[in-house]
């Protein structure tokens, strides 16, 4: 499959087009969709945010010394976890033969996003690439954050705070795909245009 061949109307039909400039605004509006995956995504960032209350209170920290250890792991987050995550996007991406795949950093919001310059995908592929950074990254971040005590576990628990912050993202692009039929669906990247295209399938070419 080709971007070329998503062109003819005779089979697909263009069903959304996202910006990468305005990916957020874009996005924000299926975050916190009625999904399974919605549900669980607000379960574990309410569980991170109140296991800082429950870390600072455990170790007898006061009020600022907790806000220093979370802040610490926050900008851990941003500075390791950020870039990790977007790797992992790419490695997904590499594995499903994608060549030119670059990662772009939005400093003006602090977000980054992974793109797959002209290469196609379809919807479950897609899908398994936005999901790949919380599988794997969210169970030893949270294993971390669990099992750790004192100011390195408010550490660790702030930088899950920014992965799963991160992951916002992630989870809106799988929730529209989930509402849309998955098998049917084919996306591509166009870094010139600075945009992100997505096709239905309804004829077979």
């Amino acid at each position: 499959m080709t971007p070329e061949i998503l062109q003819n109307r005779r089979y697909f039909t263009p069903v959304w087009e996202l910006d990468h400039a305005a990916l957020g605004p874009a996005l924000k509006p299926w975050v916190l969709r009625r999904t399974g995956l919605s549900a669980v995504y607000v379960m574990l960032s309410l569980v991170a945010g109140a296991l800082v209350a429950w870390h600072g209170v455990g170790a007898h920290l006061d009020l600022l010394r907790v806000l220093i250890y979370t802040c610490l792991g926050v900008t851990a987050g941003f500075l390791l976890l950020l870039p990790l995550h977007e790797w992992v996007h790419a490695l997904v991406y590499r594995s499903s033969g994608a060549s030119e795949v670059a990662v772009r950093y939005q400093w003006r919001t602090l977000s980054a996003y992974c793109v797959a310059d002209q290469f196609v995908l379809g919807g479950a592929a897609f899908e398994l690439v936005c999901m790949a950074p919380l599988l794997m990254l969210t169970p030893p971040l949270a294993l971390g954050a669990l099992l750790l005590s004192g100011s390195w576990a408010l550490v660790c628990t702030g930088a899950l705070l920014v992965h799963l912050a991160a992951c916002s993202g992630d989870v809106a692009l799988i929730n529209w795909i989930g509402l849309h039929e998955r098998e049917r669906l084919w996306t591509y990247d166009d870094v010139k245009a600075g945009k992100s295209y997505f096709f239905a399938q309804h004829a077979q070419p």
